[in-house]
């Protein structure tokens, strides 16, 4: 199941706690997490216990749901990287120094430059314009000033920090809030916008919001402080055998613990009756609770339960991990490799979200362990990522010239991509498509190449891909460097780098010491495509839907129905599977999502390679229009249940039609 955050993607810059947390929790509702660290790795990499030097514990629990990229930001062409990255990014988010962050090009007018429409989250540790702004924070720097070390001191204890990270959890839980506020008022106005998350300011928020008290009014009708939250005899509780944590809140469950206590003459003491009362005479009232639990034993817990008094066992941390409650609710589950050595782990699972299909990775990897399992689970995972907007594969790491390591994946390169990022593609016109179905490509740069514009190594690459799509480089055939760089009129450098680049999308093989070679795709591999299509049409529809259909919209795609209505029975194959692969962009494109947009022509690019003769019969071509015609009755519904029962009876044909392309296929 994918997340609420599916196809959005998130550039993070930040280290060490507060930052990770928020990335984490937005990946966790299936944001596309990019974490860039130096090429040291993140500091936390090496915090706490791990099988591996760069895979400590605490950065396995802090870096899940994301993939990484090792980038030295110092350098030029890493700095390019990184750009190129944040113009396909929905989310920068970053806990740099003001100052550094300007002087490396990433302040918020920098970074607008690239993409205007960008929610870039500056997370620090004051706020800007006071008098601390720009001083360096950590989480015991903010617990001090935000007063939690006196606090403890009010309850009878020496000045304490909190013995957790608090501050730093407090300010990434109000990242996520502020991304994900800002991502909806970007949905609604198309504006990207800045926001600030300082760790003084949400800590200090926390802290007033229960500590004001009489000073919450001017002038002050009392002192700051929530004295029972500050009394000192509020703590666990000693029993005969053991400690229990116990809250008696309200009126009804104070009379039932003095009833089973037998202590009914309390319940009729006016200084007990009401919470205001009771307030002023918390020490003695909870100085009574500690010293009846010392004469009984634990087993008072199941007592307290029974009269709806609220009672608890008080765990130790190792306690904690064996308790029975966090595995009753799947607090953990088992995690991915935590290094090289392939040994598993345990993660904290995710409850923002209901549980997905399948389980997001644990931890940044950095070219690592891959998941096992069978074809047909690794298939699947592979297409729930790509609905969700994270691409086909694993990422493998390739290092490169300029400080900076490559990440890469099929139909998609992360770092390192061409001079000239390809935009989402725009769905033609019917009469476009149809003109340009039957082009081929008789030498030099194609057209399509050269409107795209770029540097020679892109146009090279559009060049090949278009020789291979279109049949005139057979399935088999074997690529000469020479003969290619002659027919397009360039160097061999540029079509080296163009085989590398199909080669990571899986358009042409490569064998050991004989070269490259076109690829071919197994019927297996085409039951995925189909497969994936399938996955990748409904998300377009549910979205579309959930975004409201105009009728311009509707408009333009029954003109791409009536175009292909007339490419039935007369063209080839290929005519009609260009036409439908811009009918179902053009329906991607009203999702408005472009990782959506890259995946469904990733997809028809390899099925039109698969389709090298007309396996696709005239009733193919027929039944393919009238699975568009029924999605148009269902973006035509204003019975919004009608639209989701027909679009169930949709996804429940999937097998039927997958069924029928295979046989078509065969044939």
């Amino acid at each position: 199941m994918a997340g609420p955050l599916a196809g959005f993607r998130i550039v993070d810059l930040s280290s060490v706690l507060m930052g990770p947390s928020a990335t984490q929790a937005l990946g966790d509702m299936g944001a596309d997490v990019i974490k860039v660290e130096p090429p040291t790795g993140d500091t936390t990499r090496r915090v706490g216990p791990g099988r591996s030097d760069s895979m400590g514990s605490n950065f396995l629990n802090m870096n899940r749901s994301k993939r990484s990229v090792a980038l030295d930001l110092k350098h030029p062409r890493s700095r390019e990287v990184l750009a190129r990255l944040i113009a396909n990014a929905d989310v920068l988010i970053h806990n740099i120094r003001p100052q550094a962050a300007q002087r490396l090009g990433l302040s918020y007018a920098d970074v607008a430059a690239i993409n205007a429409r960008i929610v870039y989250c500056a997370l620090t540790g004051f706020g800007s314009g006071g008098p601390y702004s720009g001083q360096p924070a950590y989480d015991d720097l903010i617990q001090g000033p935000a007063a939690l070390p006196a606090l403890c001191a009010l309850c009878g204890d020496v000045p304490r920090y909190v013995p957790t990270p608090i501050a730093d959890r407090i300010a990434g839980l109000n990242a996520v809030i502020a991304v994900t506020g800002a991502l909806l008022h970007r949905e609604r106005t198309g504006e990207g916008q800045a926001v600030e998350v300082p760790m003084f300011e949400s800590v200090a928020h926390v802290v007033l919001a229960d500590h004001m008290y009489g000073r919450t009014f001017d002038p002050p009708i009392g002192e700051a402080g929530y004295n029972r939250v500050l009394s000192r005899t509020r703590h666990p509780y000693q029993t005969a055998d053991g400690w229990l944590c116990v809250l008696i809140y309200n009126d009804r469950q104070w009379q039932s613990f003095f009833r089973l206590v037998e202590r009914e003459d309390l319940a009729a003491d006016p200084r007990y009756a009401t919470m205001r009362t009771r307030n002023q005479h918390i020490d003695e009232l909870y100085g009574f609770v500690a010293r009846t639990l010392l004469a009984r034993t634990t087993a008072l817990w199941t007592e307290l339960q029974a009269a709806d008094i609220p009672a608890g066992r008080m765990n130790t941390l190792d306690s904690l991990m064996d308790d029975p409650a966090p595995g009753g609710s799947r607090l953990f589950r088992e995690g991915g490799a935590s290094d090289r050595g392939g040994d598993q782990h345990h993660a904290l699972a995710d409850h923002l979200v209901p549980e997905p299909a399948t389980a997001a990775p644990s931890g940044a990897q950095s070219g690592g362990a891959r998941r096992r399992g069978t074809a047909r689970e690794r298939f699947q995972r592979r297409r729930d990522r790509v609905v969700r907007g994270r691409g086909r594969t694993r990422l493998r790491a390739r290092r490169s010239r300029g400080g900076c390591v490559m990440r890469r994946e099929p139909g998609r390169i992360i770092a390192g991509m061409p001079a000239t990022p390809a935009s989402p593609t725009k769905p033609e016109t019917p009469v476009t498509a149809t003109a340009r179905a039957g082009k081929r490509v008789t030498g030099g740069a194609p057209a399509a190449a050269a409107e795209r514009g770029g540097s020679v190594n892109a146009t090279v690459y559009v060049a090949l891909k278009e020789l291979i799509t279109s049949n005139q480089l057979r399935p088999g055939v074997k690529l000469i460097h020479q003969e290619l760089a002659e027919r397009l009129a360039v160097s061999r450098t540029p079509v080296r780098e163009a085989l590398e680049r199909l080669f990571q999308e899986g358009f042409v093989t490569r064998l050991p010491r004989r070269g490259f070679y076109v690829a071919e795709i197994d019927e297996d591999e085409a039951r995925e495509l189909y497969e994936l299509r399938e996955a990748l049409e409904i998300y377009a529809l549910r979205r579309s839907m959930a975004r409201g259909i105009k009728p311009a919209d509707l408009r333009r795609l029954d003109a791409f129905n009536h175009a292909y209505k007339a490419l039935v029975r007369e063209s080839t194959t290929r005519e009609r599977m260009l036409v439908d692969r811009d009918w179902h962009l053009a329906l991607a494109a009203l999702a408005d999502n472009r990782a959506l947009l890259r995946s469904l022509e990733a997809v028809f690019e390899r099925l039109i390679l698969k389709i090298r003769i007309d396996g696709y019969r005239t009733v193919r071509g027929e039944e393919a229009l009238r699975e568009h015609l029924g999605m148009m009755k269902v973006l035509r519904a204003e019975d919004k249940s009608e639209a989701e029962r027909m679009l169930a009876e949709h996804i429940q044909g999937a097998r039927r039609r997958l069924v029928g392309h295979l046989a078509e296929l065969s044939g």
